[in-house]
Protein backbone atom coordinates (compact mmCIF):
# COMPACT_ATOMS: atom_id res chain seq x y z
CA UNK A 1 0.00 0.00 0.00
CA UNK A 2 1.61 3.43 -0.83
CA UNK A 3 0.35 7.11 -1.74
CA UNK A 4 0.15 7.69 -5.47
CA UNK A 5 1.85 11.16 -5.78
CA UNK A 6 1.11 12.34 -9.28
CA UNK A 7 1.96 16.17 -8.86
CA UNK A 8 5.21 15.98 -6.77
CA UNK A 9 3.52 14.43 -4.09
CA UNK A 10 6.65 11.57 -3.63
CA UNK A 11 6.33 8.32 -2.13
CA UNK A 12 5.68 7.28 1.27
CA UNK A 13 6.03 3.91 2.68
CA UNK A 14 3.18 1.79 3.94
CA UNK A 15 5.31 1.38 7.34
CA UNK A 16 5.30 5.05 7.28
CA UNK A 17 1.93 6.17 6.46
CA UNK A 18 0.11 3.28 7.80
CA UNK A 19 1.82 1.33 10.77
CA UNK A 20 -1.23 -0.47 11.52
CA UNK A 21 -2.01 -2.13 8.15
CA UNK A 22 1.45 -4.09 8.88
CA UNK A 23 -0.56 -6.74 11.05
CA UNK A 24 -3.86 -6.01 9.01
CA UNK A 25 -2.43 -7.06 5.99
CA UNK A 26 -0.59 -10.61 6.58
CA UNK A 27 -2.27 -13.69 4.37
CA UNK A 28 -3.38 -16.34 6.60
CA UNK A 29 -4.63 -15.45 10.53
CA UNK A 30 -6.51 -18.37 12.54
CA UNK A 31 -10.17 -18.33 11.98
CA UNK A 32 -11.33 -16.40 15.37
CA UNK A 33 -8.70 -13.92 15.11
CA UNK A 34 -9.62 -13.62 11.18
CA UNK A 35 -13.17 -12.37 12.21
CA UNK A 36 -11.91 -10.36 14.91
CA UNK A 37 -9.45 -8.63 12.04
CA UNK A 38 -12.53 -8.06 9.82
CA UNK A 39 -14.73 -6.41 12.09
CA UNK A 40 -11.98 -3.87 13.01
CA UNK A 41 -10.84 -3.36 9.55
CA UNK A 42 -14.37 -2.68 8.59
CA UNK A 43 -14.94 -0.32 11.68
CA UNK A 44 -15.60 3.28 10.64
CA UNK A 45 -12.58 3.99 13.23
CA UNK A 46 -10.07 2.30 10.74
CA UNK A 47 -11.83 3.81 7.76
CA UNK A 48 -11.41 7.47 9.54
CA UNK A 49 -7.69 6.96 10.15
CA UNK A 50 -7.26 5.99 6.74
CA UNK A 51 -8.39 8.99 5.35
CA UNK A 52 -6.82 11.40 7.63
CA UNK A 53 -3.59 9.67 6.95
CA UNK A 54 -4.99 10.65 2.80
CA UNK A 55 -5.44 13.95 4.19
CA UNK A 56 -2.58 14.80 6.41
CA UNK A 57 -0.21 13.41 3.75
CA UNK A 58 -1.95 15.66 0.71
CA UNK A 59 -1.27 18.63 3.01
CA UNK A 60 2.15 17.87 3.74
CA UNK A 61 2.80 18.08 0.24
CA UNK A 62 0.32 20.99 -0.63
CA UNK A 63 2.67 22.59 2.01
CA UNK A 64 6.13 21.64 0.26
CA UNK A 65 6.70 18.87 3.01
CA UNK A 66 8.63 15.84 3.03
CA UNK A 67 7.18 13.70 5.58
CA UNK A 68 8.77 10.46 4.15
CA UNK A 69 11.45 11.54 6.98
CA UNK A 70 10.40 10.46 10.14
CA UNK A 71 11.54 13.19 11.65
CA UNK A 72 9.11 15.76 9.77
CA UNK A 73 6.26 13.56 10.37
CA UNK A 74 6.35 14.03 13.67
CA UNK A 75 6.72 17.58 13.46
CA UNK A 76 3.43 18.00 11.37
CA UNK A 77 1.89 16.17 14.28
CA UNK A 78 3.42 17.85 17.33
CA UNK A 79 5.06 20.77 16.55
CA UNK A 80 3.71 22.22 13.27
CA UNK A 81 4.90 25.57 13.69
CA UNK A 82 8.89 24.36 13.54
CA UNK A 83 8.55 22.91 10.29
CA UNK A 84 6.28 25.40 8.17
CA UNK A 85 5.26 29.05 9.40
CA UNK A 86 2.77 28.80 6.15
CA UNK A 87 0.79 25.88 7.55
CA UNK A 88 0.70 26.96 10.63
CA UNK A 89 -0.60 30.58 10.21
CA UNK A 90 -3.16 28.93 7.81
CA UNK A 91 -4.59 26.44 9.66
CA UNK A 92 -4.50 28.80 13.28
CA UNK A 93 -6.82 31.10 11.34
CA UNK A 94 -8.82 28.29 10.34
CA UNK A 95 -9.03 27.43 13.85
CA UNK A 96 -10.43 30.57 14.67
CA UNK A 97 -13.49 30.48 12.47
CA UNK A 98 -13.94 27.16 13.29
CA UNK A 99 -13.87 28.17 17.12
CA UNK A 100 -15.89 31.26 16.15
CA UNK A 101 -18.52 28.76 14.77
CA UNK A 102 -18.62 26.11 17.43
CA UNK A 103 -18.17 29.00 20.22
CA UNK A 104 -21.70 30.40 18.24
CA UNK A 105 -23.33 26.86 18.96
CA UNK A 106 -22.19 26.39 22.62
CA UNK A 107 -20.05 29.09 24.28
CA UNK A 108 -18.74 26.50 27.04
CA UNK A 109 -17.42 24.32 23.29
CA UNK A 110 -14.21 24.49 24.93
CA UNK A 111 -14.42 24.01 28.49
CA UNK A 112 -16.16 20.95 27.71
CA UNK A 113 -13.63 19.78 25.37
CA UNK A 114 -10.82 20.62 27.88
CA UNK A 115 -12.29 18.93 30.49
CA UNK A 116 -13.12 15.93 28.42
CA UNK A 117 -9.22 15.89 26.83
CA UNK A 118 -7.47 16.23 30.81
CA UNK A 119 -9.49 13.51 31.42
CA UNK A 120 -9.42 10.69 28.80
CA UNK A 121 -5.83 11.49 27.76
CA UNK A 122 -2.34 10.57 29.19
CA UNK A 123 -0.95 13.41 30.69
CA UNK A 124 2.10 15.07 28.58
CA UNK A 125 3.16 18.59 28.08
CA UNK A 126 0.27 18.98 25.38
CA UNK A 127 -2.38 18.24 28.15
CA UNK A 128 -0.74 20.08 30.59
CA UNK A 129 -0.97 22.89 28.14
CA UNK A 130 -4.47 22.61 27.71
CA UNK A 131 -4.62 21.96 31.91
CA UNK A 132 -2.70 25.10 32.51
CA UNK A 133 -4.47 27.81 29.98
CA UNK A 134 -7.57 28.19 31.20
CA UNK A 135 -10.56 28.83 28.43
CA UNK A 136 -13.17 31.30 29.07
CA UNK A 137 -16.46 30.85 27.49
CA UNK A 138 -17.18 32.11 24.53
CA UNK A 139 -13.64 33.40 23.97
CA UNK A 140 -11.36 31.91 21.20
CA UNK A 141 -8.53 29.73 22.46
CA UNK A 142 -5.42 31.09 21.98
CA UNK A 143 -2.19 29.49 19.67
CA UNK A 144 -0.79 27.35 22.84
CA UNK A 145 -3.84 25.76 23.31
CA UNK A 146 -4.56 25.02 19.80
CA UNK A 147 -1.01 23.82 19.43
CA UNK A 148 -1.63 21.35 21.79
CA UNK A 149 -5.27 20.35 20.16
CA UNK A 150 -3.13 19.93 17.06
CA UNK A 151 -1.10 17.76 18.30
CA UNK A 152 -3.50 15.13 20.18
CA UNK A 153 -5.37 12.70 17.96
CA UNK A 154 -8.66 12.94 20.60
CA UNK A 155 -9.43 16.32 20.19
CA UNK A 156 -10.12 15.55 16.99
CA UNK A 157 -9.29 19.19 16.03
CA UNK A 158 -6.80 18.89 13.60
CA UNK A 159 -8.92 16.49 11.50
CA UNK A 160 -10.97 19.25 11.48
CA UNK A 161 -8.73 21.83 10.93
CA UNK A 162 -7.10 19.72 7.57
CA UNK A 163 -10.04 19.43 6.32
CA UNK A 164 -10.89 23.66 6.13
CA UNK A 165 -6.79 23.18 4.49
CA UNK A 166 -8.11 21.08 1.83
CA UNK A 167 -10.92 23.03 0.74
CA UNK A 168 -8.51 26.08 0.94
CA UNK A 169 -6.03 24.49 -1.47
CA UNK A 170 -8.81 23.22 -3.24
CA UNK A 171 -10.29 26.62 -4.03
CA UNK A 172 -6.20 28.00 -4.98
CA UNK A 173 -6.43 25.54 -8.07
CA UNK A 174 -5.56 28.26 -10.96
CA UNK A 175 -3.98 26.27 -13.35
CA UNK A 176 -6.18 24.90 -16.41
CA UNK A 177 -5.02 21.71 -16.70
CA UNK A 178 -5.81 20.73 -13.44
CA UNK A 179 -9.05 22.27 -13.48
CA UNK A 180 -9.94 19.97 -16.53
CA UNK A 181 -8.76 16.94 -15.20
CA UNK A 182 -11.09 17.75 -11.80
CA UNK A 183 -13.93 18.57 -14.47
CA UNK A 184 -13.93 17.45 -17.99
CA UNK A 185 -16.98 19.80 -18.71
CA UNK A 186 -13.70 22.88 -18.26
CA UNK A 187 -12.69 24.59 -21.08
CA UNK A 188 -10.50 27.58 -21.40
CA UNK A 189 -12.16 28.99 -23.92
CA UNK A 190 -14.53 32.36 -25.03
CA UNK A 191 -17.39 30.71 -22.80
CA UNK A 192 -15.46 31.17 -19.75
CA UNK A 193 -17.25 33.71 -16.70
CA UNK A 194 -14.47 34.02 -14.18
CA UNK A 195 -10.55 34.38 -13.82
CA UNK A 196 -9.02 31.16 -13.60
CA UNK A 197 -7.32 32.22 -10.33
CA UNK A 198 -8.88 30.71 -7.57
CA UNK A 199 -11.44 29.54 -10.08
CA UNK A 200 -13.42 27.11 -7.81
CA UNK A 201 -13.82 30.10 -5.48
CA UNK A 202 -15.24 32.39 -7.95
CA UNK A 203 -17.93 29.57 -9.52
CA UNK A 204 -18.57 28.54 -5.84
CA UNK A 205 -19.04 32.30 -4.78
CA UNK A 206 -21.81 32.95 -7.27
CA UNK A 207 -23.54 29.61 -6.67
CA UNK A 208 -23.55 29.66 -3.23
CA UNK A 209 -24.83 33.40 -2.86
CA UNK A 210 -23.06 33.63 0.56
CA UNK A 211 -23.44 36.94 2.38
CA UNK A 212 -22.63 38.59 6.02
CA UNK A 213 -25.40 39.88 7.28
CA UNK A 214 -26.25 42.29 10.33
CA UNK A 215 -30.17 42.42 11.54
CA UNK A 216 -33.50 42.15 12.99
CA UNK A 217 -34.50 38.59 13.20
CA UNK A 218 -37.76 37.73 12.20
CA UNK A 219 -39.28 37.21 15.73
CA UNK A 220 -38.06 40.32 17.22
CA UNK A 221 -40.41 42.84 17.98
CA UNK A 222 -41.03 46.20 17.66
CA UNK A 223 -43.77 47.91 19.81
CA UNK A 224 -45.81 50.65 18.55
CA UNK A 225 -44.66 52.76 21.98
CA UNK A 226 -41.02 52.31 21.53
CA UNK A 227 -41.67 53.10 17.74
CA UNK A 228 -43.07 56.75 18.71
CA UNK A 229 -40.98 57.51 21.96
CA UNK A 230 -37.88 56.42 20.04
CA UNK A 231 -38.85 58.36 16.82
CA UNK A 232 -38.66 55.31 14.52
CA UNK A 233 -38.71 56.23 10.86
CA UNK A 234 -35.96 57.05 9.00
CA UNK A 235 -31.67 55.81 9.67
CA UNK A 236 -29.27 58.12 9.13
CA UNK A 237 -26.87 56.34 11.08
CA UNK A 238 -25.54 53.65 13.14
CA UNK A 239 -27.49 54.51 16.16
CA UNK A 240 -30.73 54.47 14.37
CA UNK A 241 -30.08 51.39 13.09
CA UNK A 242 -29.25 49.91 16.61
CA UNK A 243 -31.76 51.51 18.19
CA UNK A 244 -34.71 49.28 16.27
CA UNK A 245 -32.85 46.35 18.49
CA UNK A 246 -32.56 47.65 21.75
CA UNK A 247 -35.60 46.02 23.74
CA UNK A 248 -34.23 42.26 21.42
CA UNK A 249 -31.92 39.90 22.33
CA UNK A 250 -30.57 40.90 18.60
CA UNK A 251 -28.93 44.13 20.63
CA UNK A 252 -26.13 42.14 22.67
CA UNK A 253 -25.13 40.10 19.17
CA UNK A 254 -22.26 41.99 17.56
CA UNK A 255 -19.11 41.45 15.76
CA UNK A 256 -15.75 42.19 17.98
CA UNK A 257 -13.03 43.87 16.87
CA UNK A 258 -10.72 40.98 16.98
CA UNK A 259 -12.77 38.58 15.19
CA UNK A 260 -11.24 36.94 12.15
CA UNK A 261 -14.95 37.05 10.25
CA UNK A 262 -13.92 40.84 10.11
CA UNK A 263 -13.93 41.08 6.03
CA UNK A 264 -14.14 44.07 4.85
CA UNK A 265 -12.34 47.69 6.36
CA UNK A 266 -15.71 49.22 7.34
CA UNK A 267 -15.93 50.56 10.76
CA UNK A 268 -19.86 49.58 10.49
CA UNK A 269 -18.72 45.32 10.57
CA UNK A 270 -18.08 46.35 14.35
CA UNK A 271 -20.32 48.88 15.32
CA UNK A 272 -23.73 47.63 14.33
CA UNK A 273 -26.14 45.47 16.16
CA UNK A 274 -27.93 42.29 15.13
CA UNK A 275 -24.55 40.72 13.73
CA UNK A 276 -26.19 36.59 12.47
CA UNK A 277 -23.19 35.78 10.76
CA UNK A 278 -23.38 33.96 7.20
CA UNK A 279 -26.44 32.93 5.37
CA UNK A 280 -27.69 32.46 2.03
CA UNK A 281 -29.32 34.75 0.13
CA UNK A 282 -32.47 33.75 -1.31
CA UNK A 283 -33.29 36.43 -3.29
CA UNK A 284 -34.34 39.01 -0.42
CA UNK A 285 -32.23 42.15 -1.10
CA UNK A 286 -32.24 42.81 -4.56
CA UNK A 287 -28.43 41.55 -5.10
CA UNK A 288 -26.83 40.55 -8.26
CA UNK A 289 -25.51 37.19 -8.92
CA UNK A 290 -25.06 36.68 -12.42
CA UNK A 291 -22.51 37.09 -15.08
CA UNK A 292 -24.24 39.75 -17.03
CA UNK A 293 -25.12 41.60 -14.39
CA UNK A 294 -21.51 41.83 -12.45
CA UNK A 295 -19.54 41.98 -15.72
CA UNK A 296 -20.68 45.59 -15.22
CA UNK A 297 -19.48 46.32 -12.43
CA UNK A 298 -15.49 46.84 -11.12
CA UNK A 299 -15.97 48.59 -7.72
CA UNK A 300 -17.48 47.43 -4.99
CA UNK A 301 -18.99 50.93 -4.77
CA UNK A 302 -20.37 52.03 -7.56
CA UNK A 303 -23.65 55.07 -7.79
CA UNK A 304 -26.06 51.92 -9.11
CA UNK A 305 -24.50 49.15 -6.91
CA UNK A 306 -23.02 47.84 -3.70
CA UNK A 307 -21.51 44.76 -2.35
CA UNK A 308 -21.61 46.31 1.21
CA UNK A 309 -24.26 48.46 2.74
CA UNK A 310 -27.53 49.15 4.20
CA UNK A 311 -30.40 47.59 2.63
CA UNK A 312 -33.40 49.70 1.53
CA UNK A 313 -36.55 47.81 0.52
CA UNK A 314 -38.05 50.65 -1.00
CA UNK A 315 -35.03 50.77 -3.59
CA UNK A 316 -34.31 47.44 -3.49
CA UNK A 317 -30.50 47.90 -3.27
CA UNK A 318 -27.73 48.53 -0.58
CA UNK A 319 -26.67 51.82 0.19
CA UNK A 320 -23.00 52.08 1.11
CA UNK A 321 -22.87 55.01 2.96
CA UNK A 322 -25.97 57.05 5.26
CA UNK A 323 -25.92 60.21 6.42
CA UNK A 324 -28.13 63.27 8.43
CA UNK A 325 -28.45 64.20 4.49
CA UNK A 326 -28.75 60.75 3.01
CA UNK A 327 -30.84 58.66 5.63
CA UNK A 328 -33.27 55.58 4.51
CA UNK A 329 -36.32 54.07 5.38
CA UNK A 330 -36.25 50.61 6.83
CA UNK A 331 -40.15 50.06 5.21
CA UNK A 332 -40.63 49.46 1.43
CA UNK A 333 -44.19 51.11 1.58
CA UNK A 334 -45.00 54.66 3.96
CA UNK A 335 -47.87 52.74 5.20
CA UNK A 336 -46.25 49.92 6.43
CA UNK A 337 -45.96 49.38 10.40
CA UNK A 338 -43.23 49.04 12.80
CA UNK A 339 -43.77 44.98 12.63
CA UNK A 340 -42.39 45.21 8.47
CA UNK A 341 -39.40 47.00 9.37
CA UNK A 342 -37.07 45.22 7.68
CA UNK A 343 -33.42 46.06 8.86
CA UNK A 344 -30.48 44.63 7.02
CA UNK A 345 -26.77 45.27 7.02
CA UNK A 346 -25.26 43.33 4.53
CA UNK A 347 -21.83 42.35 2.96
CA UNK A 348 -22.12 40.01 -0.32
CA UNK A 349 -19.53 37.75 -0.92
CA UNK A 350 -19.06 37.78 -4.84
CA UNK A 351 -16.43 38.27 -7.28
CA UNK A 352 -17.03 41.12 -9.61
CA UNK A 353 -15.65 42.55 -12.98
CA UNK A 354 -11.96 42.91 -13.41
CA UNK A 355 -10.63 46.15 -14.93
CA UNK A 356 -8.63 44.64 -17.95
CA UNK A 357 -10.25 42.30 -20.06
CA UNK A 358 -8.25 38.79 -20.50
CA UNK A 359 -7.48 37.32 -24.21
CA UNK A 360 -9.41 34.05 -24.86
CA UNK A 361 -9.22 31.28 -27.45
CA UNK A 362 -12.68 31.47 -29.08
CA UNK A 363 -12.34 27.48 -28.67
CA UNK A 364 -9.97 25.16 -27.10
CA UNK A 365 -7.80 24.53 -29.43
CA UNK A 366 -8.88 27.83 -31.94
CA UNK A 367 -5.49 30.21 -32.62
CA UNK A 368 -8.48 33.29 -32.92
CA UNK A 369 -9.01 34.84 -29.59
CA UNK A 370 -11.27 37.59 -27.94
CA UNK A 371 -10.88 39.78 -24.84
CA UNK A 372 -13.53 39.19 -22.59
CA UNK A 373 -14.05 41.00 -19.11
CA UNK A 374 -13.84 38.10 -16.31
CA UNK A 375 -15.01 38.17 -12.79
CA UNK A 376 -12.72 37.60 -9.61
CA UNK A 377 -12.52 39.13 -6.38
CA UNK A 378 -9.84 41.16 -7.33
CA UNK A 379 -11.54 44.59 -7.14
CA UNK A 380 -13.52 43.07 -4.16
CA UNK A 381 -13.50 43.95 -0.13
CA UNK A 382 -11.99 40.29 -0.03
CA UNK A 383 -9.12 40.40 -2.47
CA UNK A 384 -6.80 39.69 0.34
CA UNK A 385 -8.98 37.66 2.07
CA UNK A 386 -9.41 34.83 -0.06
CA UNK A 387 -7.86 32.30 2.90
CA UNK A 388 -10.90 33.99 5.06
CA UNK A 389 -13.67 33.29 2.54
CA UNK A 390 -12.48 29.83 1.71
CA UNK A 391 -12.82 28.56 5.49
CA UNK A 392 -15.96 30.61 5.95
CA UNK A 393 -17.30 28.47 2.92
CA UNK A 394 -15.97 25.30 4.04
CA UNK A 395 -17.76 26.21 7.63
CA UNK A 396 -21.21 26.20 6.00
CA UNK A 397 -20.95 24.09 3.75
CA UNK A 398 -19.96 20.30 4.83
CA UNK A 399 -19.86 18.84 1.40
CA UNK A 400 -17.64 20.72 -0.04
CA UNK A 401 -14.77 18.83 1.72
CA UNK A 402 -15.69 16.02 -0.23
CA UNK A 403 -15.86 17.70 -3.62
CA UNK A 404 -11.97 18.75 -2.30
CA UNK A 405 -11.39 15.70 -1.70
CA UNK A 406 -12.55 14.16 -5.04
CA UNK A 407 -10.74 17.11 -7.01
CA UNK A 408 -7.78 16.25 -5.36
CA UNK A 409 -8.21 12.69 -5.91
CA UNK A 410 -8.21 12.72 -9.62
CA UNK A 411 -5.37 14.93 -9.74
CA UNK A 412 -3.71 11.53 -8.74
CA UNK A 413 -3.41 12.17 -4.49
CA UNK A 414 -4.43 8.54 -3.77
CA UNK A 415 -3.35 6.04 -1.63
CA UNK A 416 -3.10 2.47 -3.84
CA UNK A 417 -4.41 -0.70 -2.76
CA UNK A 418 -3.79 -3.91 -3.92
CA UNK A 419 -6.64 -6.51 -5.01
CA UNK A 420 -5.52 -9.07 -2.94
CA UNK A 421 -5.15 -7.15 0.39
CA UNK A 422 -7.52 -8.35 3.38
CA UNK A 423 -11.37 -9.02 1.81
CA UNK A 424 -13.03 -6.95 4.21
CA UNK A 425 -11.00 -3.82 3.94
CA UNK A 426 -10.79 -4.21 0.65
CA UNK A 427 -14.60 -3.71 0.24
CA UNK A 428 -14.75 -1.21 2.80
CA UNK A 429 -11.96 1.13 0.90
CA UNK A 430 -12.51 0.54 -2.88
CA UNK A 431 -15.29 2.91 -3.61
CA UNK A 432 -13.99 6.02 -2.03
CA UNK A 433 -12.28 8.60 -4.51
CA UNK A 434 -8.88 8.59 -2.62
CA UNK A 435 -8.31 4.86 -3.54
CA UNK A 436 -6.78 3.70 -6.37
CA UNK A 437 -6.99 -0.26 -6.79
CA UNK A 438 -3.67 -1.73 -8.66
CA UNK A 439 -3.15 -5.62 -9.43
Amino acid sequence: MKLNKFLKLGLISSSACFPFLAVACGNKVETTEKIKQDKTLSSEITINTIEQDWLNSTLASLYGIDISNNDNLNKLKNDVNSISSQLFNDSYLAFQLYAQNQLNKDKNFFLKKNIELVKNTDINDYSKIIATNQVTPDEIPNSSIFKAYWANDKSKIREEISKLLLVYKYFQISDPKQLKTIDSSFKYDKDLTTSIENYNLNQYALKKKLIQIWKKSDDTKISTDDFFLQGYGLIKDVNDFNNFLKNSPDYSKVLKKNSSEILTNSPYDTELKGYAGFEVDNNNYGLLWNYEDLSKINSSTTNDYSLTGFYSPSANRLFNQISKDNPYSPYKNNADTTDKAILAYINQITPIAEKLPTKLPLSENSSESEDKILLSFKNTPYADKINRLSFIFALNDPDIYKTAQNAFSKLGYQIQIKKDINETLFNALKDKSFIKIID
